[in-house]
């Protein structure tokens, strides 16, 4: 159900809401998109390419980018939004595990003053 009104048939399976990864935008994706139920990656191939990840350390953006260079093979490129949140020690230790994880390059980027001015 969509706010207590049934879903278009553009979006349904059979009477069943399509699955979230099959959707864009409300709409079904094409099946030119579409590999075994899962979109295709990025232009660039089957696998690989390059992509940005937003890394601040944690467990989900560690996975992330260690999944995308390990296992997808795209060349990752990680960076780091400081906004005053972070010591000093844990930047290096972010960048040191950026690296570990299979980054191709890491920055960090200030934007306390941004931040804070907005």
């Amino acid at each position: 159900m969509n706010s207590g009104n049934p879903l278009p048939p553009q979006q349904m399976n059979n009477g069943n809401p399509l699955p979230p990864q099959q959707m864009n935008g409300g709409n079904p994706l094409p099946p030119q998109q579409m590999n075994g139920g899962n979109p295709l990656p990025p232009q660039g191939g089957a696998r690989g390419g390059r992509v940005v990840v937003a890394f601040s350390g944690g467990l989900d953006t560690s996975y992330t980018v260690m999944y995308l260079a390990k296992e997808m093979g795209y060349e990752v490129y990680a960076a780091c939004a400081n906004t005053g949140g972070f010591s000093a020690e844990q930047l290096k230790k972010n960048e040191e595990n950026a690296y570990k994880l299979g980054a191709k390059q890491y920055v960090t980027l200030d934007v306390t003053q941004e931040y804070y001015e907005k």
